[in-house]
C-alpha cells in the first residue's frame, strides 16, 4: 500500500505571535516551529496502516520554504516516527496563506506519485482553514472524508470504512480507494520517535520538488490579535460575605445570573 501524508510546519502553540507593521502577516523571525499537531495523527495512522499491510510505503509531502531548517526538521521528525520517504515542495516566494495555492502546489506533485490513500490533518493550527484536503481531493477527482476518528481499510485495500465527527454525533462512511482522509483528534495517539528512528532519519534523503505559481484566490487584507483578557478578580473575606460578593459580581458584571 502506498500512503501519502500531507504535513505542514506551524508555529509552536506556545509561541507569542507578533504581526508585521501593516498587519498583513506574522513576523516569523523569532518563532519556533513544530509539526502541525493534527498532521501527527495522520502520520501515526499512516504508520499503523503500513505495519498492518505488508510492503507498504509511507511518503511525507510538505509544502514549505526549502531554505528554512525548520521545514526539513518537520519532515525528519515524521521520518523518525517511522515514515519511509519525504518530499519537500519549495514554496519560497509563494503565497501559502491561500489554501487554493497550497492545494494546487500539492496537486502538481502528488498527481505524479503513486498512492492508495492520502492522509492529512483536519486543519492547521495556524490558519485554521481546514480546506486543503477537500480542495486537493477535488483536483485529484477522488473522494474525501474529513474529521476522521476511526479508519479501517479492507483486506483487499479497495475500500475503507471510517467514523467521522459530525455536528450531531459520529457518522460511519464507506468509500472506495484511493481517497483522502483528514485526521481529527482522537484518531490515535501519536508515538514518540525512538533514538534509532531519530538517527536513521538524519541519514535519509529528502526529495526536493518545485511547483508552478498560480494566481491566488484570496488576499489577506488585515490580521489582528485577540483583544487582551481583562484581569481576574480575587474575592477576599470570609464566608458567607465572600459568597454574597461573588453572587453580586456574577449578576452585575459577568451577567450570568
Amino acid at each position: 500500500m502506498n500512503i501519502l501524508v500531507l504535513v505542514k510546519q506551524t508555529p509552536d502553540t506556545e509561541s507569542k505571535i507578533k504581526l508585521n507593521s501593516d498587519n498583513t502577516a506574522i513576523e516569523t523571525g523569532d518563532l519556533k516551529y513544530i509539526i502541525n499537531p493534527y498532521d501527527e495523527y495522520a502520520i501515526e495512522e499512516a504508520i499503523k496502516l503500513s505495519e498492518k499491510f505488508a510492503e507498504s510505503k509511507v511518503t511525507l509531502v510538505c509544502l514549505g520554504n526549502a531554505a528554512m531548517k525548520e521545514t526539513t526538521d518537520t519532515l525528519r521528525k515524521g521520518l523518525a516516527m517511522g515514515a519511509t520517504d519525504a518530499v519537500l515542495i519549495d514554496a519560497a516566494g509563494m503565497n501559502t496563506a491561500c489554501p487554493f495555492l497550497t492545494a494546487n502546489a500539492l496537486y502538481q506533485n502528488v498527481s505524479q506519485i503513486k498512492y492508495d490513500i492520502i492522509l492529512a490533518g483536519m486543519k492547521a493550527v495556524d490558519d485554521d482553514y481546514a480546506s486543503v484536503p477537500t480542495l486537493l481531493a477535488g483536483m485529484l477527482n477522488i473522494p474525501v472524508i474529513n474529521a476522521v476518528v476511526k479508519l479501517t481499510v479492507s483486506p483487499d485495500q479497495k475500500n475503507a470504512e471510517c467514523e467521522r465527527e459530525g455536528e450531531t454525533g459520529r457518522e460511519v462512511s464507506l468509500t472506495n480507494l484511493p481517497a483522502i482522509f483528514s485526521a481529527q483528534k482522537g484518531l490515535n495517539e501519536p508515538r514518540y520517535p525512538s533514538l534509532k528512528g531519530i538517527m536513521a532519519a538524519k541519514k535519509k534523503e529528502i526529495i526536493n520538488k518545485k511547483a508552478e505559481a498560480v494566481s491566488p484566490k484570496i488576499k489577506i487584507v488585515k490580521l489582528s490579535t485577540p483583544p487582551p483578557r481583562p484581569s481576574g478578580k480575587i474575592i477576599k473575606g470570609d464566608f458567607p460575605n465572600n459568597v454574597k460578593e461573588l453572587a453580586s459580581l456574577l449578576r452585575s458584571e459577568a451577567k450570568v445570573i
